[in-house]
């Protein structure tokens, strides 16, 4: 295949494309080694999977400090390597994706390289060769760990700046009929030119289609897998990007109304992958490292040690003083201390084993998971670790404990002001509304499913302490609010017996914009 400004070159029965103007180390280091069986001894992993894995080539010392990400693609079935006889491979795909883009005045990083190693006619493994941008990294990244609160105002401006960067960008790819599926934040990197001036890369072109024109439907999907983040980014930051992204020709009403359906949308997203069981996110992909073995499969947050994780796991049953794995009860919990960047770290460490009607570790950290991507206030675990032995369903999540944190039952017992009170049934009330976009309570409810955080000179804040009574559905009816509104008011009665505030009133009498 001729690509104009790609050179052809074969090298051990790998045909390459090599950029005319790549640095010299990619001919000289970087497609020797990979045209070499053993080129993953001269790589550092990312990321492994079953079919495509992620690679870090340092070329040796004296190379103007060049990087470069290698994807590999591999072809491990039959009947992958027969598609290849039609179908170009996905790295040529990728470097015909990308050129497209570039073409199109959206900034994407072009690859320098492509090669793919063949078997006869067919392809057997396919690379994608990148330079690695400097000072760059996923916007996931950036409004996770980047941009942690309490910065100075300064830093509030740039990231201000970031989001209407942000919105321009997916205006202009949407404008030239550039459909990425999978656009989510960890997609667009962020880096900056020689003047400072914010720069930001679309990237992995390998799900993306370019098209005449995108339809209201196909942008509206797009924005709301962009607006699965969190509460890291505000309100008002989301409505300073879809200002950004509507080029400021809606006026509010407008705004405000692509503002519901995007998140419409993304409920409806967020309902899907919960669905199919996804247990990756933004925040995994930037927060958390994946943990794979024979016996044990999960993810800890990035900070920990794996090999502390794992120890508390194999003297679970020593610490809980509890009976052999086989005569436990299903839900276990004990409070330990783990090293988190050099910080002892408490947490509450639970094994669950699930049986019939009860839930699991994994299935627990999918609803969490779902739930903070939504924006609810609440907690994903440090940890998710799945037994994989035959006959044992164990799993582990390692819950964080937050300081100055009371559950609710005590809030409300407590000498406490009637404006604070008032102020946190309010924030109750609107949390049982965003929830119930996704399921609700069993019968099991407590008030202590609720935590308040207090904190001097601020206004208490209201967190999801745990949703292990919390159930996933499509669709809530009436009723089953009615009975979760119900039996919360009777809670908040049975600890506050002076109680004036009317919750089942005020939930269906007070309209709330999701």
């Amino acid at each position: 295949m001729l690509v104009a400004g790609y050179t052809t070159l074969t090298v051990n029965n790998v045909q390459w494309l090599v950029k005319d103007d790549a640095h010299p180390v990619v001919k000289e280091h970087v497609i020797a080694h990979l045209s070499s069986e053993t080129f993953f001894n001269h790589c550092v992993s990312i990321k492994r999977g079953k079919h495509k894995s992620l690679w870090l080539f340092t070329p040796p010392a004296g190379q103007d400090d060049e990087s470069f990400l290698i994807k590999q693609y591999e072809n491990k079935q039959l009947l992958h390597r027969l598609k290849t006889l039609v179908v170009p491979s996905k790295a040529l795909q990728e470097l015909k994706a990308a050129h497209g883009i570039d073409q199109r005045g959206i900034l994407t990083p072009l690859p320098v390289a492509v090669g793919e190693r063949m078997t006869g006619k067919m392809v057997k493994e396919s690379f994608v060769v990148l330079n690695k941008l400097k000072a760059c990294q996923a916007l996931n990244t950036y409004f996770l760990i980047g941009y942690p609160g309490g910065e100075s105002p300064h830093n509030v401006l740039e990231k201000r700046k970031i989001i209407k960067a942000l919105g321009e960008v997916a205006r202009k790819a949407h404008q030239e009929g550039v459909l990425q599926s999978d656009f989510s934040l960890n997609n667009f990197l962020l880096t900056k030119d020689a003047q400072g001036e914010i720069m930001i890369y679309l990237s992995d072109f390998e799900k993306i289609t370019l098209k005449d024109a995108l339809s209201f439907d196909q942008k509206v999907t797009c924005l709301a897998k962009l607006n699965r983040i969190g509460r890291e980014i505000s309100l008002a930051d989301r409505w300073r990007f879809l200002q950004s992204y509507t080029g400021d020709r809606m006026d509010h009403d407008h705004v405000a109304s692509l503002a519901r359906t995007v998140q419409e949308r993304t409920v409806a997203l967020l309902k899907q992958d919960y669905s199919r069981g996804r247990i990756t996110s933004v925040y995994t992909d930037a927060l958390y490292e994946k943990y794979e073995e024979e016996n044990i499969t999960g993810y800890f947050k990035k900070g920990y040690s794996v090999k502390d994780i794992l120890g508390i796991i194999h003297k679970f049953d020593l610490l809980a003083k509890s009976l052999p794995s086989s005569e436990i009860q299903q839900r276990e919990e004990i409070t330990v201390g783990l090293t988190f960047e050099g910080t002892q770290q408490p947490l509450r460490a639970v094994r669950y084993i699930p049986h019939t009607q009860t839930i699991s570790a994994r299935t627990l950290w999918t609803t969490m998971c779902t739930l903070a991507i939504a924006g609810l206030p609440l907690d994903i675990p440090h940890a998710l670790m799945d037994m994989r032995v035959k006959n044992n369903q164990e799993g582990f999540l390692f819950l964080p404990q937050r300081k100055n944190a009371v559950d609710l039952p005590t809030f409300l017992t407590a000498s406490r002001d009637k404006k604070e009170i008032f102020l946190l049934l309010e924030l109750l009330v609107m949390l049982m509304k965003k929830l119930h976009h996704f399921g609700v309570f069993s019968d099991r409810m407590t008030a202590r499913n609720f935590t308040v955080l207090t904190t001097a000179g601020k206004k208490p804040s209201l967190y999801l302490n745990t949703i292990e009574t919390f159930t996933m559905k499509n669709q809530v009816t009436e009723n089953e609010k009615k009975r979760d509104i119900m039996l919360l008011s009777a809670l908040m009665k049975k600890h506050c017996s002076t109680l004036t505030y009317d919750l089942t009133r005020r939930y269906f009498k007070t309209p709330y914009n999701h």
